[in-house]
């Protein structure tokens, strides 16, 4: 099969093919989380917006969060 780029599928058995080829692949990958990271996980998973009932329509929170993160920032001279 000649592909554009190699990724392009031109029928549907070649599409399906490369995903039976794919889903191979990703049974054999194996990942093994650190306790750090499922420690993380577990703490923000405890977090009183992320439990069931908390409001959550509010997604502008996290970009004011971010911009008022800015507040404080100083420009310095660019250094060439």
């Amino acid at each position: 099969m000649e592909a554009y780029n190699d990724a392009m599928a031109w029928t549907v058995d070649d599409a399906l093919r490369a995903l039976r080829e794919n889903a191979e692949k990703a049974r054999q990958l194996r990942i093994e989380l650190t306790d750090d990271y499922l420690a993380m996980i577990d703490y923000l998973e405890r977090l009183p917006e992320n439990q069931s009932g908390a409001h959550k329509t509010d997604h502008w929170q996290g970009t004011r969060r971010y911009l008022d993160s800015f507040k404080h920032a100083k420009l310095t001279p660019r250094r060439l």
